[in-house]
């Protein structure tokens, strides 16, 4: 017959495409498969085979030699994996090869049943590729692999997975009978588990844990976990931690404004560290950047930033929000008249007796970076997952741990997750209500703008002529850094963003080698952000070493806020 093509696997089906003879020679249904002396012999049957005695007696044994095989305790000792007393099952796949181990003409002699078939027969339950003792708690297995999954994903030690499954016990618990028992311990004991960060990191993903889950699977889980810890609430269980989870639920079923009148409850009188810090981020997407300063400070961003004076790690949420706000927090924005002439608020009255000492707020073009830096916090917050998948992917021959790990803080990388990732249009549907008006319109100009692939036509100091090579539009950017090592030529991979008058590029660029050109156009156009950055990082593979010296770890061309043209720098933030 020749070789038989694998059309598809998967964990229950294999596909095997037949040559056409034998294809027409048989109906739909069942097929009996026999192979002797090198043939492969097929013919129709009226059914599956049933289970021989002998078969039965081979899968017993079989399934009892899988339990006792020693590797599986080596494997567990490695993996850091043990199997709970109880819990014990094999694969299919593995019961079944000892069987045949044990008794092959008890195969070989009579027609092989369907597995499944097989081992209920044998007396066992089977689930997916699971066969176990009658009797046996499926759930508690799932609960079990779950937490695994949340250990390996989530890094967690061997006492945070242990809180990590008491937490997911109670939630299905709770699911199971919509109460939470004795309110004066089983309450408390529960509110005692929010307490580790990394452990609600891990909750927080859902019953299933996974590195890129889906938005509405994520709404799903935030509305099931609002109303656990409001139960929980109600049933006496109260903490900073669980007001903390509350209000981070709140925020991510769309419910913003209930979130901020959760915490206007107990900023004031909180010192907790995450209350704080959810309390200056929601300030912050409101553009008040004195309020966010001021709470940041009171949760010890300021004394963080001058213990560590630049050598330690300084992408932590306080700080990246810190460095996010502070141009904005430390400067005075223009006055909007003269002192003597009349205020803009049309009372009549000179401007420097009317509405001088009001906070105005800065001009648009100058918080555009800001607006920027929103949604890139927004979309790390939401969807870090996506983030690190794209890094790996530009960073797919690179071996470097240390360039991997920037990768993920590139705002390249951020850019692709918030366009082609679909973090942007979350992020306006979630922040609608707090933005400015001015900041929200611009952000929704910003979301119809797509990537492109650019050719550079002049460079002058910090503006930089370029030419879209699909639309030949030809645009100027301004404030790129400069020494990044373009040259005028060079074809370039980014998203420029108006405005006002003028384009920036928060997002900066990547290098396009011309032989990937149309790829990446077409990658573009597909909106597939994990194309974008597979073609980016085939160029980084060793035949194209050349292009290394172009990633600039900052970002190539990267437009942000010069600290310096506004007399500030992180030693002086650290010292305020």
């Amino acid at each position: 017959m020749g070789l038989l093509e694998v059309e598809s696997l998967d964990d229950v089906h294999d596909s095997l495409v037949l040559p056409d003879p034998v294809a027409e020679s048989l109906r739909p249904g069942w097929v009996s498969v026999t192979l002797r002396d090198g043939a492969t012999h097929w013919s129709l049957s009226d059914g599956p085979a049933a289970p021989t005695a002998g078969q039965i007696a081979a899968a017993q044994a079989g399934f009892q030699a899988t339990l006792n095989d020693p590797r599986n305790a080596e494997f567990s000792v490695a993996a850091r994996v043990s199997v709970p007393v109880g819990l014990e099952r094999a694969t299919d796949t593995s019961a079944l090869l000892e069987a045949i181990a044990i008794d092959r003409s008890a195969f070989a002699d009579a027609p092989m049943p369907p597995v499944t078939t097989l081992f209920e027969a044998a007396g066992f339950e089977v689930r997916d590729r699971d066969v176990a003792m009658p009797g046996f708690d499926w759930d508690a297995l799932a609960t079990w692999r779950t937490s695994n999954i949340a250990a390996l994903l989530f890094e967690l030690t061997e006492t945070q997975t242990k809180a990590y499954r008491a937490l997911t016990a109670a939630f299905a618990q709770w699911r199971a009978s919509n109460t939470v028992n004795d309110a004066s311990s089983e309450a408390g004991a529960i509110a005692d588990l929010f307490a580790d960060i990394k452990v609600i990191e891990a909750f927080s993903t859902g019953p299933q844990p996974q590195m890129v889950a889906l938005p509405g699977q994520m709404a799903d889980t935030a509305a099931a976990h609002l109303s656990f810890v409001e139960a929980l609430v109600e049933a006496g269980a109260a903490s900073n931690d669980i007001t903390a989870f509350r209000v981070r639920c709140l925020d991510r079923v769309g419910r913003p404004l209930d979130a901020i009148a959760v915490l206007d409850e107990v900023t004031e009188s909180t010192e907790a560290k995450q209350l704080l810090l959810a309390a200056a981020e929601f300030a912050a997407d409101r553009s008040d950047a004195t309020v966010a300063y001021a709470l940041l400070q009171r949760a010890g961003a300021l004394d963080h930033l001058a213990s560590i004076k630049g050598e330690a790690e300084t992408h932590t949420p306080d700080l990246e929000l810190l460095f996010e706000i502070e141009p904005f927090a430390m400067t005075r924005p223009k006055a909007v008249a003269d002192r003597n002439d009349p205020c803009p608020c049309g009372s009549g009255k000179k401007f420097k007796k009317c509405h001088i000492n009001d906070q105005p707020m800065h001009g648009l073009e100058y918080r555009a970076p800001w607006v920027h830096g929103k949604a890139m916090r927004f979309g790390r917050a939401r969807n870090a997952a996506l983030i690190e998948t794209l890094a790996d992917a530009v960073c797919a021959h690179v071996d470097d741990g240390e360039i991997v790990e920037q990768m993920r803080f590139s705002p390249f990388i951020a850019d692709v997750a918030l366009h082609e990732g679909g973090n942007f249009a979350r992020f306006l549907e979630a922040r609608q209500e707090l933005l400015p008006a001015d900041e929200f319109e611009l952000a929704t100009q910003w979301a119809a703008i797509d990537r492109g692939v650019f050719e550079i036509v002049k460079l002058a100091g910090q503006r930089v002529e370029l030419r879209n090579i699909v639309t030949d539009i030809r645009i100027t950017v301004g404030e790129m850094e400069s020494g990044s090592g373009i040259e005028t030529g060079d074809l370039m991979i980014g998203r420029p963003l108006p405005v006002g008058d003028g384009w920036r590029a928060f997002g900066g660029f990547m290098p396009c080698d011309p032989s990937i050109v149309e790829n990446v156009v077409a990658a573009i156009e597909a909106r597939d952000a994990l194309g974008i950055a597979g073609l980016i990082g085939d160029q980084l593979a060793p035949t194209h070493d050349d292009l290394m010296s172009q990633l600039g770890l900052e970002g190539l061309g990267l437009d942000g806020l010069d600290l310096e043209a506004l007399g500030l720098d992180e030693a002086d933030l650290a010292d305020e």
